[in-house]
């Protein structure tokens, strides 16, 4: 147990001297700015005060002796300052160090031993682990943080529109040619050719991935749980519609009235979409170039769930399905 402590403690020091390290080289860069700043201001007051002057042969003098020696500026282009102090190693080793710890514990024959050191460890895992995970949060690429909010979405058969045609793992949807012989329930939208996915959610932050293919047109968003299924629908934020469309190949939108163009440079073959259901935001990225697309700022006020329509067929044109993907955690 105290060679634990003596490790945490440790990695806790290197962390700070490397954050005093980082906050001392900024403070010297901050002295040097503040004094390049104060020569320009004299310089800029000395030039200033010649517009006033009434011997103008001086005046000349003086302008041309100020502007052929300029103060000595730095080159600034190349000074960098990272802001990864060094935290992924320090907490890739702390949680190999841990690792090692658990499995020499298992080796322990006294068991009340072996629970007096799982009880310390216990206390003393998570200060480390939520320490150095939040520090790791901060300088991760967003694209990689957001995998750690990996929900599983299965589609809800209870909400498809009768020409949809489900897999049996509730994981890919297509548009059949012709309307299937279902029962017109409540949830089940008969206009539009969508489904919702099963899970709900009320609070948090959830991602998940979906494979568009080739498709040339599909939508993939969020919606409300008390969304209009009957009859014909307008699709906007306001009526509790929140996604992404493709429409002919290549025309991205956000649907909002009107809808919302977007410059997609990148065609994306699997879509991810975040939720933040706090703060209000649904997020679009380009899983294969971890691109954002785009994200919309709104407010939720209730249960929202995954919104799926891979539109119809034309013809053959468009019969692949979406399919949810698993979402790759490492």
């Amino acid at each position: 147990m105290a060679s634990i402590e003596r490790s945490q403690a440790e990695l806790l020091e290197v962390i700070e001297m490397n954050r005093c390290s980082a906050e001392h080289q900024a403070e010297g860069m901050i002295r040097e700015l503040e004094q390049e700043v104060l020569e320009l201001k004299k310089r800029s007051s000395t030039l200033g005060n010649l517009l006033h002057a009434d011997d103008y042969v001086k005046c000349l003098k003086s302008y041309y002796s100020a502007v052929s020696s300029p103060p000595p500026i730095k080159d600034w282009s190349e000074v960098s300052v990272t802001s990864d102090l060094g935290t992924r190693r320090v907490y890739q080793s702390v949680c190999q160090l841990l690792e090692r710890f658990q499995e020499e514990l298992q080796r322990l024959p006294e068991v009340g031993i072996q629970n007096h050191m799982e009880s310390s460890l216990m206390k003393i895992q998570p200060s480390i682990q939520n320490h150095m995970e939040s520090s790791l949060m901060k300088f991760q690429p967003k694209q990689k943080r957001i995998q750690d909010y990996a929900a599983d979405i299965t589609l809800d058969p209870y909400t498809a529109h009768p020409r949809l045609i489900l897999s049996e793992d509730r994981k890919r949807v297509k548009c059949g040619d012709r309307h299937q012989p279902l029962p017109d329930n409540p949830e089940r939208f008969d206009r539009v050719v969508c489904v919702l996915g099963r899970e709900g959610f009320d609070s948090g932050r959830h991602y998940w991935e979906v494979e568009v293919g080739g498709k040339t047109d599909w939508d993939v968003g969020v919606a409300r749980r008390s969304v209009n299924r009957k009859g014909k629908i307008t699709v906007n934020p306001s009526n509790g519609y929140w996604f992404l469309s493709l429409r002919d190949k290549s025309n991205y939108a956000f649907r909002t009235e009107p809808s919302t163009s977007l410059s997609v440079s990148l065609r994306p073959q699997k879509v991810g979409v975040f939720v933040d259901y706090e703060k209000g935001q649904v997020s679009f990225y380009n899983v294969e170039a971890k691109v954002h697309i785009y994200t919309f700022q709104d407010t939720f006020s209730e249960t929202i769930h995954p919104f799926f329509s891979p539109c119809t067929n034309k013809s053959g044109k468009n019969e692949a399905p979406l399919i949810v993907t698993p979402v790759p955690l490492d």
